[in-house]
């Protein structure tokens, strides 16, 4: 009759599996032992993993592991049979031998190969994971730049335009009063003009520019209150109405900046830097030039010649023929 202790320790013996070779330990003849961490393996595998790594625990890496820290585990069955030692590969004892240690092998290079395999699916987790974060940041920063030049453009198409306009205006008011300022006041408070610090504008021509202001400057007040008093009153404009609309500027004009007439001629400027002199009689277009610099600000034309003032202090003159 067998023990109960026997047939416990021989369930338990059954059930043990080598974690490197993933063997049976009953049905090899070699020994097996259990790691300090725990692990059960045969330990003539084991003591090969420990030659080729270095003395380290093959499942703890950081940890050193020697042949004295083994745990044999045996049964109580003791065997007085020694197995023999083949000499030989030639004889069939030699040749087990010899695909055994092909075996063991084997089975270590699969070990080894199945945690390479684990690291690298870690390691290529981790990159896919990180390349599709880069998508995304370089995907919101595409879409943040492509919104900044939209915002830009539409700054640039309608508040630049209009505050640059506003700036440019400010410093001409500016600059013209100062420059009233000086014409109308000199050291003893006479209303004497007094000449610009630096010109381009010859002597002899500023110098009759300067009589004729005085002498309009004399009768302005009074021109004034005669255009005035002929000017129509408001009742008067309320009763006009629209006698025809027309449009000789290109649709890509932002507006209108200035406009005058002489006879049946119209002359407007626009926004783009365009100068047209429109014939109401024949309702066409007999003129158009463009400003170098800058759109005209102010116009005004004779028979002959068409005048028109830059924001940057620049006077454009044309012929009225060209």
């Amino acid at each position: 009759r067998v023990s109960n202790s026997y047939v416990q320790q021989h369930d338990l013996i059954m059930s043990l599996q080598c974690e490197l070779s993933g063997e049976m330990l009953a049905t090899s003849s070699d020994e097996a032992v259990v790691t300090p961490s725990g692990h059960i393996c045969l330990k003539r595998l084991l003591l090969t993993k420990l030659t080729e790594n270095g003395g380290m625990d093959p499942f703890h890496e950081d940890r050193p592991l020697t042949e004295d820290q083994l745990i044999s585990l045996s049964t109580s069955s003791k065997s007085t049979i020694v197995p023999p030692r083949p000499n030989q590969t030639t004889s069939m004892p030699g040749l087990l031998n010899a695909m055994q240690s092909e075996y063991d092998a084997l089975v270590l290079e699969l070990f080894d190969t199945r945690k390479a395999l684990e690291e690298t699916r870690r390691e290529l987790s981790q990159a896919l994971y990180q390349n599709d974060a880069a998508m995304r940041v370089v995907a919101r920063m595409a879409m943040e730049r492509d919104q900044a030049r939209q915002q830009l453009q539409e700054w640039n198409a309608n508040g630049g335009a209009a505050a640059a306009a506003a700036t440019t205006t400010t410093d001409e008011g500016h600059s013209n009063k100062k420059r009233k300022m000086e014409a109308t006041s000199n050291g003893d408070g006479s209303s004497a003009a007094t000449l610009p610090l630096t010109n381009d504008i010859p002597e002899e021509d500023l110098s009759s520019m300067i009589a004729v202001w005085e002498t309009l400057h004399k009768g302005r007040k009074a021109s004034q209150k005669e255009a005035a008093a002929s000017a129509p009153k408001p009742d008067e404009l309320s009763q006009y109405k629209l006698a025809e609309s027309e449009a000789w500027h290109p649709t890509t004009c932002k507006g209108i900046t200035a406009m005058a007439s002489c006879g049946d001629q119209l002359v407007t400027t626009g926004k783009d830097k365009s100068v047209f002199v429109y014939d109401t009689s024949s309702k066409k277009v007999v003129v158009s030039v463009h400003s170098e610099s800058k759109a005209a600000t102010c116009v005004d034309m004779n028979e002959s010649l068409i005048a028109a003032g830059v924001s940057n202090g620049k006077n454009q003159v044309w012929k009225a023929d060209s």
